[in-house]
């Protein structure tokens, strides 16, 4: 099966082999009508020019609609494809500014702090979008880039963020030895130790 652009480009030949083919009649007949020796062949071929001409003429309007016509579709096209593109940018710009307006609000020592933030990542932002650097790489990758240059700590996302120095110092949940573990401690079988024996009150000191 014929693709679209496959039947356009046979009918723009089709057309122009007819246009050309046409004129040249057009133009033989027109010497015809030149040549005749009496005024009723002259007017016969003169109509019949005049039919060509016409057809001519209508097969030239044809090809200009149709090359228009092509023309608006494909600028149609290139504008859906820049709105598709820009719709993109601007939900990963606001995927990236809401990311690093949490940590902004969370890391920032003052009210006055965070607007001084939030002000430069709107310039770092603008920025971005200006020199279309929003267009690629990942989300997390431009996120990582404004916390660096706005000097904001790693992003803790959820299930992330905790302190692993002391994770292993943590008891796992739910583990029943960890329940036990206060009163096992300093024992075996995990009874209380026997009281300390206090030194006789007359044992003498030295």
């Amino acid at each position: 099966m014929s693709s679209t652009a496959d039947i356009a480009r046979e009918q723009e030949e089709g057309l122009a082999l007819l246009f050309q083919r046409g004129l040249e009649l057009a133009l033989r007949i027109q010497e015809d009508a030149m040549a005749a020796e009496t005024a009723d062949e002259r007017a016969r071929l003169g109509a019949a020019f005049h039919r060509i001409a016409r057809g001519v003429r209508q097969t030239a309007a044809l090809r200009t609609r149709l090359a228009n016509d092509a023309r608006r579709s494909d600028r149609d096209d290139q504008t859906e494809v820049i709105r598709l593109d820009e719709r993109r940018i601007a939900r990963r710009k606001a995927q990236v500014k809401a990311s690093v307006e949490r940590l902004i609000w969370s890391e920032a020592e003052s009210e006055d702090a965070a607007d001084t933030l939030l002000d430069d990542l709107e310039t770092l932002l603008g920025e971005d979008e200006l020199y279309g650097r929003l267009a690629e790489g990942e989300v997390e990758t431009h996120i990582a880039r404004l916390r660096e240059e706005l000097g904001l700590s790693q992003i803790a996302h959820p299930g992330e963020g905790a302190d692993k120095s002391s994770a292993s110092t943590r008891e796992a949940p739910g583990d029943p030895s960890a329940a036990r573990m206060p009163a096992m401690a300093g024992t075996s079988e995990g009874r209380e130790p026997p009281p300390a024996v206090p030194d006789h009150p007359f044992r003498s000191s030295a």
